[in-house]
């Protein structure tokens, strides 16, 4: 687990990092730089789904508390899938619409979630997300392939150092979003 307090009004949230969905780690540490982090990650070298726990079930203390600290929560959790997309759910809806608006300006394919996507849309009061001060957060489902394309190696030790252009267009877009949203 990694964590990082700061006044920030947001935390950065990534409760199923290294191998259960892997490339968030690599995302939340970068965005953490500026902001306020949560990261748990298996760092099993097999069988890293089996921690997999839903974001509703998800209760581990130190996300519980440090999520009541904040106003805004940008979760982030990966989903397999066959193209390079985002589902934007959340409960903070206006500026779910807004990011979602921002990724497609900076071709990142993003889709606003609406209901009949419960399971991703992280609307669910019992989310950790939403277990914040203000009850605001955004949830982002970032595609298998769209977070493979962000690493020249995707495997767990590769993440670390095979960074691509895609992925600092696109945590740069995230970080553009975070300072000038809230």
């Amino acid at each position: 687990m990694t964590t990082k307090e700061t006044k920030s009004l947001v935390l950065i949230f990534a409760p199923h990092g290294g191998g259960i969905e892997g490339g968030t780690s690599e995302i939340a540490k970068e965005l953490g730089k500026q902001n306020a982090l949560y990261l748990f990650e298996s760092l099993k070298s097999k069988g890293s789904r089996d921690l997999h726990l839903t974001s509703t079930h998800f209760d581990e203390p130190t996300a519980r508390k440090m999520v009541s600290k904040y106003d805004n929560v940008l979760s982030l959790h990966g989903y397999s899938g066959n193209e390079k997309h985002i589902f934007v759910g959340g409960t903070d809806r206006e500026r779910a619409k807004k990011l979602t608006q921002l990724l497609n300006q900076n071709g990142f394919p993003a889709e606003l979630i609406t209901k009949g996507h419960d399971e991703i849309a992280g609307i669910n009061p019992g989310n950790i997300a939403n277990k914040n001060r203000t009850g605001k957060s955004i949830q982002l489902e970032i595609s298998q392939p769209l977070r493979s394309a962000m690493f020249h190696s995707f495997s767990s030790k590769g993440r670390a150092s095979s960074k691509t252009q895609t992925f600092y267009r696109f945590t740069n877009v995230l970080s553009t979003f975070v300072s000038t949203s809230y």
